[in-house]
């Protein structure tokens, strides 16, 4: 039986859909992100999706479409917080959020 997110999975990226992971596979196992770089992720990825016609972000997804999940040691009002914070501050994307007052900020 099909869930009612499994379009989330099957549908490939594109201007209404974003996957977002928060595990580095680029050493070949799953080493979580650190939580700075999925919020400036997420927030450019929201910022985006705002500016246009929306869309949906997955976080916890890999790009193909299989279920990673999110770390424990994210917790999920902390991130929202932090999130806000780091949307609402007026920061800017790109090589600005390397701000220190972002690298003090979130740790």
């Amino acid at each position: 039986m099909q869930s009612e997110y499994s379009w989330v999975i099957e549908q490939p990226e594109g201007q209404f859909l974003e996957r977002k992971s928060c595990y580095d596979r680029t050493k070949g196992g799953l080493e979580p992100r650190s939580i700075k770089d999925v919020i400036r992720d997420v927030a450019e990825v929201l910022i985006a999706m705002a500016n246009a016609d929306g869309g949906t972000l997955a976080l916890g997804l890999e790009d193909d479409g299989d279920v990673s999940g999110i770390p424990d040691q994210y917790h999920r009002g902390r991130f929202q917080r932090q999130l806000k914070d780091y949307i609402g501050s007026g920061h800017r994307f790109g090589a600005a959020a390397e701000s220190e007052e972002w690298n003090e900020s979130y740790p």
